[in-house]
Parts: C-alpha cells; sequence; structure tokens
C-alpha cells in the first residue's frame, strides 16, 4: 500500500506505517505530530486522526482537511527510519562465518585452475542475478547508505531472507522499495499460482514448464525460449572462463575433471545439459581430487519453481569419508528394497547406481548454492535428463558447514532452550550426526518416485504444480533419512546411540526450518519449512515427541523424543507421500500438506514457541577467502 490519500505524490511500492511505528519513529526524529486515533478504524493515518502539538502551527501538516507536502516529507523520513531499523535487524541475524581455503600447498595448476573457476564464480552470480531479477537493482541503493549496500552484497539483492524479516515489507536495501522480478516470466503477469497452474494446461505445456526455458508471450498464449537466447552473452561468457580452466589441466589424474569443464562448457554454449551431466557422474572421489557442479540445477528460488537456477559449488573432497560412502554404496539395492516396500504398489523397486555420499569440504559457492542465511549441507544431482532418471547422479554432504566452534556452541544453547534434559542427553554436538542425515537424505532423492518420475508421461511439476511436487519430493527425502537410520541400526550399522543422535539431529534440523515460517513474503510456501511441520506435526500426534513441562521462564516447556515410536511414525509417512507421487495423486498430496501445515497443526506443534527460540541466535552467514600463498 502506497501513501495514497496524503498529497498525491506517487509512491507506490512503499509500504505504509501503523500507528505505533508512525509515533514511535515521529518521537525519534523529534516530530511535533501525533497520531491520536483511527476514526474510521481503517488502519490508515487520515488527517483528521493527526494531533499537531503547539507551538507548530497545524496548517504546516494539514490544511483544509488535506495534508500538506511539509507533512508528505516528514511522513517519507519516518518510512525511511522504519527501513533502515529493518535493514539493521537483517543484518544482525546473520553471524559472519569465514570459510577460508589456503591453496598454497597445491600445485601451480591448481592454483591456475582455482583462479579460472572464481572468475566463473563471479559470472555465475551474475547469471543468477539476472535470472531472479535482482541484477539492475543495485544502482538503486544509496551509495552513502552502508548497512543497506551490506545487505545487497549479502543477499545478492535488495529483499530480505533472515526469518524475523523476510514478511517485513519495510525491510529492503532501496529506499523507493524496489523488488525483484523473475527474468523467466512475462512481463504484466501475477507470478502466482493461478499463473503457475496456467501454465501447465497450455498446449505446449511440455516447453513451458521445461527447466532450461524462459516463458515469454505470444499473442494469447505463451511460448518457451531457451537459456541461450535469453542469457546467451553471460553464458558464453561462463563457457569461456570454463575452457581456461580446462586448458591448464595437464595431470592425467585429473582427465575426468578437465573432461567436465570442457563438457559443461558446451552445455553453456548450446543449452544441452545431458553430455556434461554424463561427465560429471564419471567424475568421482576415485578419479579427481575436485568436487564442482556448475550449471542450471534446483528450482526452489522459481516463483513456479520450475526453471532451473544456475549456480556453482566448488570443493575439494575429503578422501578420509571414502570408506564410509564405499560401506554405504553396498547397501544401496536393499535401502531401495526397504523404502519400495514401505510405499507400496504400484510403486515397485528398481535398478539403482548413483554414487554414495561424497564428503567434501566447500571452497566456494556461488548464484543459487550461495546461500545468504546458513547454507546448503548436501545435495543430489542432477534433478533432470537422462543421469537422473537412471539413478546414476552424485550425492554430496559439506562436511565443512556448521563445524566451526562458534556454530557448534550457538547450536548447543539453541537446542538446550528447545528439547528436554532426557533428550539432550542423545544430542551430539558436532557435525557427525547432521552429517549422517544429510547423507541420507540426499540419497533418498534417489530412491522411490525421483524427480524424473512420470505418471501418463507427465513429470511431477505438471502432475502436482511446481510447489507441491518439490514438497513431495523434499517431504520423501527427508522421511528417508529417519527410516535409513532406523535400517542401518537394524542392519548392525549403527548404535542405539548414533540412532537417537541422528533423530535428534534431523528433529532439530525441522524446529530451524519452521522457525523461517511457513511461507516466503510473497506467499509462496517455504518447501523445507513445510515438510518440517508435516513430520513434526506426524511425530506429535503419536506422542512420539511431546511438550513437557520442564524449564523456567522464557524456556518453560520443552520437546521430548519417544525413539522408540519414531519408526512406525516414518514409516507410515514413506507410505503415504511415495505412494502419492507414485500414483499422481494430486488432491491426496494437498491434503497431507495441509494437515501438517495448517492454523491448527501450528498450534499443536508449538510453532511460536520454536520460532521465538530459534531466532534468538543468529545464524551463520558464509564468506568465501581463498588464499594462494
Amino acid at each position: 500500500m502506497g501513501l495514497l490519500g496524503l498529497t498525491g505524490v506517487a509512491w507506490a511500492e512503499a509500504p505504509t506505517l501503523n500507528r505505533a511505528d508512525f509515533n514511535r519513529l515521529a518521537v525519534q526524529a523529534n516530530l511535533p505530530i501525533i497520531w491520536t486515533q483511527d476514526a474510521n478504524q481503517s488502519g490508515a493515518l487520515d488527517p483528521a486522526d493527526l494531533t499537531v502539538l503547539s507551538p507548530a502551527p497545524r496548517s504546516r501538516y494539514v490544511r483544509k482537511a488535506r495534508f500538506t507536502k511539509d507533512f508528505d516529507r516528514v511522513y517519507r523520513s519516518l518510512v525511511e527510519r522504519r527501513r533502515q531499523e529493518a535493514v539493521a535487524k537483517e543484518l544482525d541475524q546473520g553471524r559472519i562465518t569465514v570459510m577460508e581455503t589456503n591453496i598454497a600447498a597445491l600445485s601451480d595448476e591448481d592454483g591456475a585452475v582455482m583462479r579460472h573457476l572464481e572468475t566463473v564464480a563471479t559470472l555465475i552470480d551474475e547469471l543468477y542475478a539476472v535470472q531472479t531479477g535482482d541484477f539492475d537493482l543495485t544502482q538503486y541503493v544509496p551509495k552513502d547508505d552502508t548497512a543497506s549496500q551490506a545487505l545487497f552484497r549479502r543477499n545478492n539483492s535488495p529483499t530480505c531472507s533472515a526469518s524475523a524479516t523476510a514478511s517485513d515489507p519495510f525491510c529492503n536495501a532501496t529506499p523507493d522499495f524496489r523488488r525483484p522480478r523473475s527474468a523467466a516470466y512475462p512481463k504484466g503477469v501475477t507470478l502466482d499460482q493461478a499463473f503457475c497452474d496456467r501454465l501447465s494446461k497450455e498446449p505446449n505445456a511440455k516447453a513451458l514448464l521445461d527447466p532450461f526455458t524462459v516463458v515469454r508471450r505470444k499473442g494469447k498464449g505463451f511460448i518457451a525460449l531457451p537459456y541461450t537466447d535469453v542469457y546467451g552473452r553471460r553464458m558464453k561468457a561462463i563457457a569461456k572462463s570454463l575452457r581456461a580452466a580446462a586448458d591448464t589441466i595437464e595431470s592425467p589424474q585429473e582427465a575426468a575433471f578437465k573432461a567436465y569443464l570442457l563438457a559443461s562448457a558446451n552445455g553453456f554454449e548450446t543449452n544441452q545439459w545431458w553430455d556434461a551431466d554424463e561427465a560429471w557422474a564419471a567424475m568421482d572421489s576415485d578419479n579427481s581430487a575436485w568436487y564442482l557442479r556448475v550449471g542450471p540445477d534446483e528450482t526452489y528460488f522459481d516463483p513456479c519453481q520450475v526453471k532451473a537456477g544456475f549456480h556453482l559449488s566448488l570443493a575439494r573432497v575429503d578422501r578420509s569419508a571414502v570408506a564410509w560412502k564405499k560401506r554405504l554404496t553396498a547397501l544401496r539395492s536393499d535401502m531401495e528394497k526397504a523404502i519400495a516396500k514401505m510405499i507400496g504398489a504400484p510403486y515397485e523397486a528398481r535398478p539403482v547406481q548413483f554414487a554414495l555420499p561424497e564428503f567434501i569440504e566447500i571452497v566456494l559457492n556461488a548464484g543459487d548454492s550461495r546461500s545468504l542465511i546458513g547454507g546448503t549441507a548436501g545435495q543430489s544431482l542432477p534433478n533432470f535428463g537422462p543421469v537422473a532418471q537412471t539413478s546414476r547422479g552424485r550425492t554430496v554432504a559439506m562436511g565443512n558447514l556448521g563445524s566451526d566452534p562458534d556454530s557448534m556452541a550457538v547450536l548447543m544453547i539453541r537446542n538446550t532452550s528447545l528439547f528436554s534434559t532426557e533428550s539432550m542427553a542423545s544430542y551430539d554436538p558436532t557435525p557427525t550426526a547432521s552429517h549422517l542425515d544429510i547423507v541420507l537424505h540426499e540419497a533418498t532423492h534417489n530412491f522411490g518416485p525421483t524427480s524424473a518420475w512420470r505418471v501418463d508421461d507427465k513429470r511431477p511439476p505438471a502432475i502436482f504444480g511446481g510447489p507441491t511436487a518439490a514438497i513431495l519430493e523434499e517431504l520423501k527425502a527427508q522421511t528417508g533419512s529417519f527410516v535409513l537410520l532406523d535400517f542401518l541400526r537394524q542392519h548392525g550399522h549403527l548404535t542405539d546411540k548414533q540412532y537417537q543422535q541422528g533423530c535428534m539431529s534431523s528433529v532439530a534440523w525441522a524446529f530451524s526450518h519452521i522457525a523461517r515460517g511457513l511461507v516466503t513474503a510473497s506467499g509462496q510456501p517455504r518447501v523445507y519449512s513445510q515438510l518440517a511441520a508435516i513430520h513434526v506435526h506426524a511425530l506429535m500426534e503419536v506422542g512420539a515427541l511431546r511438550f513437557v513441562d520442564e524449564g523456567e521462564g522464557a524456556d518453560k516447556g520443552r520437546f521430548t523424543l519417544d525413539f522408540a515410536k519414531i519408526p512406525a511414525v516414518m514409516s507410515q509417512m514413506m507410505h503415504d507421500v511415495g505412494n502419492i507421487k507414485a500414483r499422481g495423486d494430486r488432491a491426496a498430496a494437498e491434503t497431507l500438506i495441509k494437515r501438517g501445515t495448517d492454523t491448527a497443526a501450528q498450534a499443536t506443534i508449538h510453532a511460536d514457541i520454536i520460532t521465538e527460540r530459534v531466532r534468538r541466535h543468529p545464524k551463520m552467514s558464509l564468506v568465501y577467502k581463498i588464499r594462494y600463498r
């Protein structure tokens, strides 16, 4: 809502101050004005509601029952104060965490590769900002407003993302409250669920929902253009730097890495990604010391959650974890059979060949991989194409995320305020348990009906709609983490203590996402937050998770886990979500999600308490530093 009814000055994007904020900020600004009433109960300030204190003349601010230009000026100054408060609050929710990589001990070849990939990372950041609509907005951030400059630099956007401010309409790095608009869709359309559903019903829906296209108008309908038609100049620049990195590699032991660099360069030139996926799948911890994924992959950023966002993740392989990878690899088929049995008909176990899992040490993230607050701790890719359809992708866990002393200390304090003393006895303060959770989550993306599953030749986004499809897939994956923890325990690969530590880690992870809120500022569902709420609600329904009378003061009441009840809950959840995906049952999917996320469910799980206790503590805000000498 803009300042309509004030002076007629157009300022359509500005939010409107409520009465409490207006009066509080007017006092701070030492202004002789008070919003004393809301006579018509409109929630908006009218001239009759304003009291002007002596000796200031009322005519300075109100004349002929209308606000004056002087009032417009001071009102704008109060809005700016409120905006700056929100910006500071956004920044305070991040705790700077430096991820430094020293490559001085590596070869000259490795150093040369790294420099070229730093260039690629910069270009990926720019390309992703073009995709999201943020790229051109930096010019509107005041040069002398250091806090707003810092917000844009951290978020790569003027908009806010931290839990307490993501939905605050005043939280923006630009004084005129500019907001990005996705470049993937035509100007003038409202990017809501109705529009996304409309695309799935168009005659050329398959092309419009292709992850590597953008949608444009044509007559009364829409056409799909390949990424190279819209982002071609930047994609060619990335391809050039990838080829330059490949040209520096002469070591035979990095032949697979070189092959991937060249294949991905070709993908950026042609918008054909399957050859790059094949080269990427062929590169692993046995034939390269590097981990690199660069290209368009995840769709969570997209308003319709169907378009793939450009990103880069660069890491070094943690060879100390290779033995764990081989141990789990031997169990792939058994895991798939166990999950298929839970899901039931029409799904049947398939041959699975994906690599399980690789522990990596992140060096650099860019684009869609550069988390603003926190970080992506695991990933299973690709999501599309022959490699995905035949389960030959790669699963990774980022071993160096959250392993710094500050992060572990904050999590211990936070979780102590949330969990009972009995449950905290099963909490592992090191990242070990969370890493296992990540590995099993990412592995489960390859089990059961995947993102490439088809019903009547339709992929999940066309069946369920992009947001619902994304929630189902991630709900399946996180449910898999629970059921595979129990699978490993039953087969002697984990002790009871390790199983309990893994469950604690998963529930703590769920709490952190519930605290972010279930929807974004624009009303889109937060995928991980929604699945987290569904899980916690299901656990509380049967007493596997209870809220008990423990603690005091602001921390009165704690959550306690009954570990013996968890396997049955999660086995049923795997059946529900897996069977819904296998059958393509959209109505059942919407019912499942609503049951765990509606207002009644939020009250059941004490979402308000979870949110307050989690938000007390800043989350890590990663910055990357590479030392060459």
